[in-house]
């Protein structure tokens, strides 16, 4: 898919990302903290573009055409009478990378009563490229090596039901 999106002119490192932080970093750090340092993965060429997250978010949109700093009146109507929830809650976890990839992503899955969900869809009003066609609410935790994955979603399993404090929504960064 990716070569056709290439074929078109769409960069992916280009497309827009509008998210909601995650303020409790102290639970995250802990969550890490179960995760071996040699298992986690980084790319030389990419420095600090890999491993484990440093800017914890809810991805609530990711694929925008043109990013969120570049059209903040946009995303503010569309959100309009939306607001974002004091905390959410871990509902497990999920790993997944892909096939002969140089990682698996870790993610915390969250419950959701629709809040999260209802943004998305605000949020997808807004020209977009679905890259992910079903919503799951998540928190991206890191990226390890390949196959460590499922070893690692079973160590966190213990952080079910934990809630993280949420922060602002961001509109991600501009083009490079």
């Amino acid at each position: 898919m990716s070569e056709l999106y290439s074929r078109i002119g769409i960069d992916f490192d280009q497309l827009g990302c509008i998210m909601l932080d995650i303020a409790d970093a102290p639970v995250l750090d802990l969550m890490a903290s179960v995760i071996p340092p040699a298992v986690w993965y980084t790319d030389p060429t990419k420095p600090g573009e890999f491993g484990r997250e440093s800017e914890p978010h809810v991805t609530l949109l990711f694929g925008l055409l043109t990013p969120g700093p570049e059209q903040p009146e946009n995303v503010e109507d569309v959100l309009m009478g939306w607001g974002p929830p004091a905390r959410v809650i871990i509902d497990g976890f999920a790993s997944f990378g892909a096939i002969g990839g140089p990682y698996d992503a870790i993610v915390c899955l969250l419950r959701d009563d629709g809040h999260l969900v209802d943004a998305h869809q605000r949020l997808s009003k807004l020209p977009h490229i679905d890259t992910f066609p079903v919503y799951k609410p998540h928190v991206t935790i890191g990226y390890v090596l390949p196959g460590c994955g499922k070893w690692i979603k079973a160590e966190l399993e213990r952080f079910v039901g934990t809630p993280l404090i949420t922060g602002e929504v961001n509109l991600g960064r501009a083009r490079s």
